[in-house]
């Protein structure tokens, strides 16, 4: 299990809620995580999102095209891509491979809380 929060830090539990390791990614509130087939994506609120290695919980991409803070992220596997969203206002859409950004697209005249894909979306 997994949690984040307002010290920065993702926490990374055992099924009986042991504390196997706590590491430091920021020094502004983690917002979300998602998790991707190869690592796990954190949201935050220094308006960066960070890749880390699923196996090590390592730094490995820190993606940075957020103009504030990141609140929403969601995964679609069928696509390979991760879409972000956050207090900017602004969607994203991301490579998951090659950690390319796709075209972003402003979702909202507030802040995007929550992201989704239906299951049927072939974009």
């Amino acid at each position: 299990m997994l949690t984040c929060g307002f010290d920065g830090v993702l926490n990374v539990w055992t099924e009986d809620f042991n504390l196997l390791s706590a590491t430091k990614l920021s020094d502004k509130s983690l917002r979300n995580i998602c998790l991707l087939p190869e690592r796990i994506a954190v949201a935050s609120s220094d308006f960066n999102i960070y890749l880390l290695d699923k196996e090590t919980f390592k730094i490995t991409a820190k993606l940075e095209h957020h103009l504030n803070y990141v609140f929403a992220m969601a995964y679609n596997p069928f696509k390979g891509q991760l879409l972000t969203g956050g207090r900017d206002c602004h969607m994203k859409i991301w490579d998951t491979d090659t950690l390319e950004l796709k075209p972003e697209y402003v979702g909202a005249t507030w802040h995007i809380n929550h992201l989704s894909f239906h299951p049927a979306y072939t974009l």
